[in-house]
């Protein structure tokens, strides 16, 4: 525990399943980021295959070349650039007594022993296999075993930090008590892998243009990153990670409208406010709505708004947050129709 107003590390965990973002969009990404408190960018697009399916393999030379110019990028933004690979593809412990805890926290161990020499300074991180307590895990990947963080913790390196995505996988709030819990587990610095705002894998139709909320104010008092998860719509990314940005850096003074209101205004125009409000609002509800199985019911106050919303796309079109919201859009054009 300590008095700490804001996390040490801020920022992406590029995490996500699905088309890469482009170097461009990186690139402005940092210069965003770092005007916001971003000081932290961890690479790891799960459809780079040299980041998981092919990670024992060193990047082909041209690839390679415009990795190290996003590093140089990030640099010079005052950004730490961490690489991550995913090293379960072909894996195979067979020596741990059936302890998987045991052979990550081990495996990590002698990554860290055999590295070179000249290399100062740098840090590991390590992401378990058991990363939430969410019964999803389970019944995606198989039963885990026993107090698995306790045991990962007996063959970790001590200073190396653990990610954690907080009670679920995807996150509808994160508290203290719950934080300092899994600390007190894994005896480590933590990292929150924060799945706010990405839409991958089940949630490709949803857009989450809301700005971050349920994230407890004290999370620094014991949190030693806190890294979000983006969308993978490029342009319509800058959105909620801004309000990411500004939770990120100062938790205690955090206001999520006021943070929201702050950056529609920036991108779009103080015009332009309330037809990003009723684009959220539909968002919002369609989520709701296919949690619940039922159709998505709208006022005619409501369907005035969208319809207006709508029209405002349609006049920006050609801006490329308008063609990354097409299959949103759509949708909203068929159900305004049919009202």
């Amino acid at each position: 525990m300590s008095d700490a107003k804001t996390f040490q590390r801020r920022g992406i965990v590029e995490g996500f399943f699905g088309p890469l973002w482009t170097m461009a969009h990186r690139r402005r990404l940092f210069e965003f980021g770092a005007a916001r408190g971003m000081n932290t960018y961890l690479y790891a697009p799960k459809d780079d295959p040299y980041h998981r399916k092919l990670w024992r393999r060193p990047y082909p030379a041209a690839q390679w070349r415009e990795l190290l110019r996003l590093i140089r990028a990030a640099q010079r933004t005052q950004i730490d650039f961490v690489y991550g690979f995913h090293p379960g593809e072909g894996l195979y412990f067979g020596d741990d007594k059936n302890s998987l805890a045991r052979a990550e926290g081990t495996w990590m161990a002698r990554i860290i022993a055999a590295q070179p020499a000249s290399w100062r300074d740098v840090e590991w991180w390590i992401c378990p296999s058991y990363y939430s307590e969410d019964a999803l895990l389970e019944r995606v990947f198989g039963k885990f075993e026993l107090n698995f963080l306790e045991t990962l913790a007996r063959y970790l390196p001590a200073d190396v930090p653990c990610f954690w995505t907080g009670p679920s996988v995807v996150s509808k709030t994160i508290a203290l008590s719950h934080v300092q819990r899994i600390v007190k587990k894994i005896e480590r610095p933590l990292l929150l892998w924060d799945n706010y705002p990405v839409n991958d894998l089940s949630m490709s139709d949803e857009l989450h243009l809301a700005p971050l909320t349920g994230r407890d104010p004290r999370l620094p008092e014991c949190v030693y990153g806190y890294l979000n998860n983006p969308l993978l719509q490029e342009e319509l990314s800058f959105l909620p990670l801004a309000t990411c940005f500004d939770y990120a850096r100062a938790p205690a003074k955090y206001r999520a409208e006021s943070a929201w209101t702050k950056i529609v205004r920036q991108r779009f125009g103080a015009q332009a406010l309330s037809h990003w409000r009723a684009l959220r609002d539909y968002s919002e509800a369609s989520m709701a709505a296919k949690k619940r199985k039922h159709l998505l019911p709208m006022t005619p106050a409501e369907t005035r708004r969208l319809q207006a919303a709508l029209a405002y796309v349609r006049r920006n079109r050609g801006q490329r947050w308008a063609k990354e919201m097409a299959p949103w859009t759509k949708i909203i054009a068929q159900l305004v129709a049919g009202l």
